[in-house]
């Protein structure tokens, strides 16, 4: 129903940035020993109607009450396996996470092919970033070069890409 400060709090950091409603932004500077593959649509998403939506499947389906509140579910395991370097349970993460954010149809044709494209050339996972709608997909690598490999594969589906040691 608000903005929680979380794009503010990473824009201005040089480290992950991990949020949940009771403690805010948190920093993560430990790094994971992976590669992120930062592909963006050209689809401009539309953050407002996308709660919006949102909103009205949780205010008729218990199942997607349950499905947000696993969302958070992942967050945190995302954490916790951050930590512990577990880039694989990560990669696993989102894609469950892909999986619901699409059941709520805040997926598009473009995110869906680039996800399956990458998961088919060796990304650990994927996942549309934001609010949905269009945007940006991430993909979870091993290494640069499997994210160089990808975004060559996918290349039909976005406008501009970026790698990042993770």
């Amino acid at each position: 129903g608000k903005a929680s400060g979380l794009d503010a709090a990473t824009v201005s950091s040089d480290y992950l940035v991990f949020f949940n409603k009771q403690d805010g932004p948190q920093q993560l500077s430990q790094k994971l020993g992976a590669t992120l593959l930062i592909m963006d649509t050209g689809e401009l998403g539309n953050t407002k109607v996308a709660v919006q939506a949102v909103k009205k499947q949780m205010d008729e389906s218990d199942l997607k009450k349950k499905q947000i509140a696993r969302l958070g579910e992942l967050a945190t395991a995302t954490q916790e396996n951050w930590l512990k370097q577990n880039a694989k349970e990560i990669g696993k993460i989102f894609n469950e996470a892909q999986s619901i954010l699409a059941s709520f149809d805040l997926s598009t044709k473009k995110i869906d092919n680039i996800c399956k494209i990458a998961n088919e050339n060796g990304a650990l996972g994927t996942k549309l970033s934001g609010g949905g709608l269009g945007g940006i997909v991430i993909a979870l690598c091993l290494d640069q070069e499997t994210a160089q490999k990808i975004a060559k594969k996918a290349q039909a589906n976005f406008d501009n890409y970026w790698i990042e040691e993770i």
